[in-house]
Order: C-alpha cells, then sequence, then structure tokens
C-alpha cells in the first residue's frame, strides 16, 4: 500500500495577482473583437436620405416615398432591397468614385458587399453594384 503526501505547495490558495491577472486577460478576450469592430468601420462619402423614385429629374426630390437609401456615418438602410441595414466597413477614393466594402447581416446569412459609389452631381449618386447593374439616387430634399 503507498502513501501520499501533500506538500504545502500543493495546500495554498490561488494568490490575488493571479486572480487579478485572470480577470484582465478574460476582460481583453472578451472586448477586444467588439473594439475591433468599432475601429474598422467607415463613414459613407454621402449623408442624407436618397430616393429610387424619379431619380433621373433635375434638383433634389420634394419627398422620398416609399423606396429610399439613408446614409448616416458607417450605417446605410434601404428600403428598396432585400436587406434592410448595411454597415459600412471601408471607403477608397478611385478618382471621381469611391470604392465601398460593406457588411449585412440578415440574420441567416452574414455577408460583405462590395460595390462603387459615385457622385454624379450635388443632388444625384449613382451605385455601381456587382454584375454590372447600376443604380441611380436622387437626394430627398
Amino acid at each position: 500500500m503507498s502513501t501520499y503526501q501533500i506538500s504545502a505547495m500543493d495546500r495554498r490558495k490561488p494568490s490575488k495577482s493571479r486572480d487579478v491577472c485572470a480577470a484582465c486577460l478574460t476582460g481583453a478576450i472578451v472586448t477586444l473583437p467588439i473594439v475591433a469592430g468599432y475601429a474598422v468601420a467607415a463613414s459613407y462619402p454621402v449623408s442624407g436620405k436618397w430616393t429610387y423614385e424619379s431619380s433621373a429629374e433635375k434638383g433634389p426630390a420634394r419627398d422620398c416615398g416609399r423606396h429610399y437609401m439613408e446614409f448616416s456615418g458607417e450605417r446605410r438602410t434601404d428600403t428598396g432591397g432585400g436587406v434592410p441595414a448595411y454597415r459600412n466597413l471601408s471607403v477608397t477614393r478611385a478618382g471621381d468614385a469611391y470604392r465601398l466594402v460593406d457588411e449585412f447581416n440578415t440574420g441567416q446569412i452574414r455577408a460583405r458587399l462590395t460595390y462603387g459609389l459615385r457622385v454624379v452631381d450635388e443632388h444625384h449618386i449613382e451605385l455601381d453594384l456587382p454584375q454590372g447593374k447600376k443604380i441611380l439616387l436622387r437626394r430627398c430634399g
């Protein structure tokens, strides 16, 4: 029959500094993705509401109607498409246009969309979407 001896080292309680270190490490692991997400976001080069309706007419639209996009900081909402909300990740100037990368989440799908945005004049912008699709939008007044 063998016996085991427990040394004094095995019976001591964990030190407070070790507990504090573990708490700091846990906090850093939890907050790092949140902070990184905010640091990556970029603001859109335009702001306000832009309508799909009568988009080729001159000047701003009197009212947005039912189908419009709204740009606010790094957020974009869209009442005219299948995805209601986007978050901008990056904006790169490319001549007279911008190259944008947006992220969206529908609950089932989380994806990124890369597209172009061109400011036509003070009341019109054009989105150059993948597969050659272009959308002209008109500023709401």
